[in-house]
């Protein structure tokens, strides 16, 4: 089965010509080398680098004459302390900023399920399942830390940390669909 809608998240989105940031499933040329159904899973990010380098000039121009006026004050310890927060504000943003480059692929073919994240510092790890014995649960339990899990012959897997909880369901939706069909094939249009 190939998948040729495009979303596993949002097909609304996908027929609106819109795109999820979330997911994005890329099925083009997947026959030709045994691939039934593969997407990626990013974090989306709403901001870019010049986002965040604009945010901090306009702090500046806004910190520096604050800082100006505790210093004629007699208050000089204000402007190490302005600068420092500055800097840990530039650090935690350029941070955010590469989380979101962390990348989730989810490969499906007869024969496995194949999971490779790329996490932000660019180390590569990859997993593979059975896709016939592969069982796949959100566990909501945990309330806002919901966890979509792949699981089977006693090893899991959590992906899609950065999703929400109603991407997860989707996503696990998707999954047990393309797994569903992998388990029972079509014959019907098989000659007899």
């Amino acid at each position: 089965m190939v998948d040729a809608i495009g979303t596993a998240v949002n097909l609304e989105k996908f027929l609106s010509g819109g795109k999820d940031p979330a997911i994005i499933d890329a099925m083009s040329d997947c026959q030709s080398d045994g691939l039934v159904y593969r997407t990626e899973l990013r974090p989306h990010r709403s901001n870019t680098v010049k986002g965040v380098h604009t945010l901090m000039w306009v702090m500046a121009i806004v910190w520096v004459p604050v800082a100006g006026m505790f210093v004629a004050l007699g208050a000089w310890p204000v402007l190490p302390l302005m600068g420092i927060e500055v800097l840990l504000l530039y650090g935690l943003l350029r941070l955010n900023l590469r989380r979101g480059r962390e990348v989730e692929t989810i490969a499906v073919t007869a024969r496995e399920l194949t999971v490779e994240r790329i996490d932000h510092w660019g180390r590569r790890n990859a997993w593979t399942f059975q896709p016939q014995w592969l069982q796949i649960r959100v566990d909501e339990s945990r309330g806002r830390g919901a966890r979509l899990v792949l699981r089977s012959h006693g090893r899991s897997i959590a992906i899609g940390r950065f999703l929400t909880l109603d991407e997860k369901l989707k996503m696990a939706e998707r999954l047990k669909s393309v797994l569903a069909d992998l388990r029972q094939p079509d014959f019907s249009g098989a000659r007899a």
